[in-house]
């Protein structure tokens, strides 16, 4: 990595970098200088702009006050635990109001009245809160190791502070949008398969902002996917115990969102990998549904006769753990000849989902489902996320044609943070300051699971040395 990367303008990274150890902070670059150093200096700079931002006169809150609760902690110089650098996260969405008591760097205590929208969750328990502030109007970004106090406003009742990751996973599984997305998740790759050949035979053609042309679906084929994809078994096990009223809003969401997909490179040479190794079963299963979808279409031979040539050669029953060489080296130098185009197309689209939202919020409340889920586009859209994402998958499968199948996972994740600011301008990181070190997190986490690693599959994991490794071994796509 060269300096070229490394010195970048980060003054206006507030939050990218908090919380680093002082042991963190001096681990050496590969060319001998501080990269972490540098952006911690520039985030000194660049801090007390965003604390004036932020910061809530607890005597103004116009909130109730909380119910009668065991004496906080003195507000002091809070200990930075928030040294998440290194670590991937989960992100799941949960609509909860609540009134909490908040700590921050500088040990000024605040009341805060807020709507929860998405929860980061990293490996060694820390949250990163995006939430709705009522008194700002506006989004703000909260640390669960700074949260003093958290009382639900629709009840009043206090939440445990040590429970609340619990708390938020229990009142996510409520959450429709989440139920949508397990549902989508379960049959992924079959969505992107059908997806890309559907929209080439049916020359549905899309043209980005930036020019490059994708396929997508037409309305009718759409809407059969739609109906396959929530009749799975892992879509009745989502829906399981929801009413007919809820099952028919998450048969919304599943078709609009199915409806909205477009064609990608990258997700498309994962996906048939990935499809061509999942249980014949499954395989034929798929196959099927597509026959019955082209019923009576010309395109249906061609099409049914194509996936079966790929996804049911015998010589794939053989080692299908493992994901296949041919063509790797050929996509890894499509994918580096085409980049600059798909970055992008990534801003492009996030800029797009951006002007949506302020259309939609001018004219409905941060608890409306239209206006959530136009938010919500803008963070499944956003370019930090993406951009992780695509730089770890890349780079992943960069080591695997090269044969280096078991590496260090922290300076992993370090260089591909490097990459991605490198592709950032700096009114781009400005804008997703403070959730700027999640959306990397998160962004690297799917990188992992498009690939195929798994942390219950043993895809990381501690070395005799002690130090987290990858195993590209261990890829597993069932």
């Amino acid at each position: 990595m060269t300096k070229t990367l490394v010195k970048l303008p980060f003054v206006v990274v507030k939050a990218f970098w908090e919380g680093l150890t002082e042991e963190d902070a001096s681990t050496p670059d590969p060319d001998g200088s501080s990269f972490k150093e540098e952006l911690k200096e520039a985030a000194k700079k660049g801090y007390e702009r965003g604390l004036k931002d932020t910061q809530i006169d607890a005597g103004t809150i116009e909130a109730p006050e909380p119910p009668p609760a065991p004496a906080p902690t003195p507000p002091k110089a809070v200990e930075e635990t928030f040294s998440t650098s290194t670590l991937s996260c989960e992100r799941f969405e949960v609509s909860v109001d609540a009134c909490i008591d908040y700590v921050d760097k500088k040990g000024n205590e605040t009341r805060r009245d807020i709507t929860t929208e998405e929860v980061y969750e990293y490996e060694d328990g820390v949250l990163v809160i995006r939430a709705f502030c009522h008194r700002r109007k506006d989004y703000r970004t909260f640390v669960s190791k700074r949260i003093r106090y958290w009382v639900n406003s629709s009840n009043g009742k206090p939440i445990n502070i040590n429970e609340l990751p619990r708390y938020l996973r229990d009142q996510s599984r409520l959450d429709l949008n989440n139920i949508q997305f397990r549902i989508i998740s379960a049959s992924r790759n079959e969505q992107v398969v059908f997806t890309d050949i559907a929209g080439r035979f049916t020359k549905n053609v899309y043209q980005t902002r930036t020019g490059s042309k994708r396929y997508r679906l037409p309305l009718q084929l759409a809407d059969k996917l739609t109906e396959f994809v929530f009749h799975t078994e892992e879509a009745e096990r989502a829906l399981g115990g929801l009413n007919q009223t809820r099952r028919k809003a998450v048969h919304e969401l599943v078709r609009e969102e199915i409806r909205s997909r477009t064609s990608d490179e990258a997700r498309l040479f994962l996906s048939k990998s990935s499809l061509k190794r999942t249980p014949l079963k499954r395989r034929k299963d798929f196959i099927d549904f597509v026959f019955s979808a082209f019923e009576g279409k010309p395109e249906q031979a061609s099409i049914v006769q194509i996936l079966t040539d790929e996804l049911l050669d015998p010589s794939f029953k053989i080692e299908r753990e493992k994901l296949p060489l041919e063509g790797l080296k050929e996509y890894l130098a499509k994918c580096e000849k085409e980049k600059q185009q798909t970055v992008a197309d990534i801003k492009a689209e996030s800029e797009d989902a951006e002007k949506k939202l302020v259309e939609v919020a001018k004219t409905t409340s941060p608890k409306n489902e239209t206006r959530k889920r136009a938010s919500l586009l803008t963070s499944e859209l956003n370019v930090v996320r993406n951009l992780a994402r695509n730089e770890c998958q890349t780079q992943l499968l960069q080591n695997l044609a090269n044969g280096v199948m078991v590496f260090e996972r922290k300076p992993f994740e370090e260089e591909i943070r490097k990459m991605v600011c490198a592709l950032l301008k700096d009114k781009e990181i400005n804008k997703y300051a403070d959730l700027l070190l999640p959306y990397l997190g998160n962004g690297i986490q799917f990188g992992y699971l498009d690939v195929g690693l798994k942390k219950k599959n043993r895809g990381w994991y501690l070395n005799e040395d002690g130090v987290v490794v990858i195993d590209l071994n261990n890829i597993n796509h069932d």
